[in-house]
């Protein structure tokens, strides 16, 4: 399930519908200009989760790029992505990797504590 506009509004301001469309697949991620560049530099097309945040990088304001979040006790295994917006307690948003594979708009330090 993707959060709701008004959480979206705490990451992306005046942009949330946008960055729902996105989550949800009404639009495509494949045209913002920022995911077309970095495409054209793969071998192979990156992941739908990578590319959706890619344009939700492009979209937000004060986001530095996407990070990985990885298991404590397996440091191979990815557990999330989430836009990096400089500051460990500030909302941003994150996809989680597990079987639900669900966003959800939370800080980077309330995942950890």
């Amino acid at each position: 399930m993707a959060p709701s506009i008004k959480s979206l509004e705490l990451v992306f301001g005046e942009r949330a519908r946008e960055a729902r469309d996105l989550i949800t697949g009404k639009t495509s991620p494949y045209m913002y200009e920022s995911v077309q560049q970095w495409e054209r530099q793969c071998y192979h097309r990156p992941f739908l989760y990578e590319a959706i945040m890619c344009a939700l990088n492009e979209i937000c304001d004060g986001a530095f790029g996407w990070e990985a979040v990885y298991y404590l006790n397996d440091p191979e295994k990815l557990r999330a992505v989430y836009l990096n917006v400089g500051d460990t307690y500030v909302t941003t948003i994150f996809y989680f990797l597990n079987h639900r594979q669900s966003w959800k708009v939370l800080s980077l330090g309330d995942l950890y504590e």
